[in-house]
């Protein structure tokens, strides 16, 4: 219990460090249509094993976000998008795009390939988070520009996440630029963003905006390490209904799971 217990004031205290040196989001300024910020800063995040079965699970990405997501929360997204992170594995270094029936099933519309983070310690520990998290309604930019990497995010769809220390994230959604970038999808090779092909996305980005705004849950604050819930946890009103905004009806699940050794199985799942 006692060496938990140091490992935790150490990770503490290894994350505060972090937080205490990256670059806020508000330094960032706009110029014409090009926003200029210091994002795609990572921090460290701890692992979930949000789906049964953890690593070891052979459950299709369908059915393992599904079992991750609270069921009060199912109907409120449209739009589910699952990234492995994991390194290696059949499934390993994409994402897969669902679409939620009226019926409950989530019908399979997008299989890309992506880079997650380095998950190495640089600038930043450039690790790409892992749980449940909604995107920034306010945060969507056609072109974008982190400072801290002096580098592109065309396309960048930033996720709602405020850290432990009460900062947005940095961790976004966006398209890679560059031959050497681009011919480095499907393997981990980001700052902890999540990159996709320009075609894909401009594709997701327009999509989004276009067809999936509407009313979210708003997610809770962990009471552990005062960060936003990343296992899908709401504020309630005081009558026990759950708060909702204007959001995009767009569920993000990131994991470090690769899949069982064989072809991914990525069809349609019901709940």
């Amino acid at each position: 219990m006692f060496l938990r217990m140091a490992v935790a004031v150490f990770l503490a205290a290894f994350w505060i460090a972090s937080a205490a040196g990256a670059p806020a989001d508000g330094e960032g300024r706009i110029v014409g249509a090009i926003s200029f910020s210091g994002d795609e800063n990572a921090f460290f995040f701890d692992e979930l094993d949000l789906a049964p079965g953890g690593n070891d699970g052979g459950a299709d990405p369908a059915s393992r976000f599904l079992s991750s997501v609270p069921d009060e929360i199912e109907p409120y997204f449209d739009l589910y998008l699952y990234v492995s992170k994991a390194e290696r594995g059949p499934i390993a270094q994409h994402m897969f795009g669902y679409r939620r029936e009226a019926d409950g099933r989530l019908m399979l519309i997008h299989d890309w390939l992506v880079s997650t983070g380095r998950e190495r310690r640089e600038k930043y520990f450039t690790t790409t988070p892992v749980g449940l998290f909604k995107l920034d309604p306010e945060r969507f930019y056609e072109d974008y520009w982190s400072r801290t990497w002096d580098a592109a995010m065309p396309w960048a769809m930033f996720l709602d996440y405020t850290l432990p220390a009460g900062r947005r994230t940095g961790i976004a959604i966006h398209a890679v630029t560059g031959d050497s970038k681009v011919s480095r999808l499907g393997f981990r090779d980001s700052g902890g963003c999540i990159r996709l092909s320009v075609d894909a996305a401009r594709e997701l980005f327009q999509d989004i905006q276009a067809n999936y705004r509407g009313q979210v849950p708003v997610f809770a604050t962990d009471a552990v390490n005062g960060g936003t819930s990343r296992t899908g946890d709401v504020v309630r009103l005081s009558d026990g209904t759950i708060l909702t905004r204007t959001g995009y009806r767009v569920l993000l699940m990131i994991e470090d799971y690769g899949g069982s050794y064989g072809p991914p199985v990525v069809a349609s799942s019901a709940p």
